[in-house]
């Protein structure tokens, strides 16, 4: 990811490790890509889709429940992404957070990180019933235009290429972040050398 890092489940304890096989197995899996689908454009809600799967995985609805909104709370935050998009936002520059999410993401992390404070807009898949590469990256040109911009004055970072190729096609720029860990004094260099009137004081 590029604001977060953590998985879905991950404080299922090893003990019952059948069933965190079972989740990746029905949820997870590519198999399961038109449930994942249906759970990222917000048709269902995750209790909808514990209630779908829990016989399947062993469990039960509460028991995923909870470990699924604990795990969501344990995830990482990218504190450098944060203070550059504050920072921005200081200059006049407005801010969103895009992604293809699941109703978990508006539901507890948004509020959890208080990120509605932190950003201008949150777009959301689950909110916004449908995924960036929908219908030629019809979200995406959605989104600058809620934000009251336009493609040469957008920057979009993200980990997939595929939408950077929409991004790069609409005249907008594009930053592939691809590396949690090690991706931000990359990308600061990159964005001094793109953008100096607004990198002078990034480090």
């Amino acid at each position: 990811g590029v604001l977060s890092k953590g998985r879905f489940y991950s404080t299922i304890p090893e003990k019952n490790y059948k069933i965190k096989d079972a989740i990746n197995k029905n949820v997870f899996n590519k198999g399961s890509w038109n449930l994942m689908q249906t759970w990222m454009r917000g048709e269902k809600s995750f209790e909808e889709i514990h209630k779908s799967i829990a016989e399947k995985v062993g469990s039960n609805v509460e028991f995923l429940n909870k470990h699924l909104i604990d795990s969501v709370l344990r995830m990482q935050l990218n504190k450098g992404l944060i203070k550059f998009a504050i920072q921005m936002r200081s200059l006049g520059v407005r801010t969103a957070i895009f992604t293809d999410n699941m109703d978990i993401f508006d539901r507890v992390f948004v509020p959890y990180h208080s990120l509605n404070e932190k950003f201008d807009f949150i777009f959301s898949s689950s909110t916004y019933k449908k995924l960036k590469l929908d219908n030629d990256a019809f979200f995406l040109k959605e989104t600058i235009k809620k934000m009251k911009s336009s493609p040469s004055e957008t920057l979009l970072l993200d980990d997939s290429p595929e939408i950077g190729v929409y991004m790069n096609k609409i005249g907008g720029y594009f930053y592939h972040y691809q590396d949690y860990e090690k991706e931000l004094p990359k990308f600061f260099k990159w964005f001094k050398e793109n953008f100096a009137k607004y990198g002078t004081n990034l480090r």
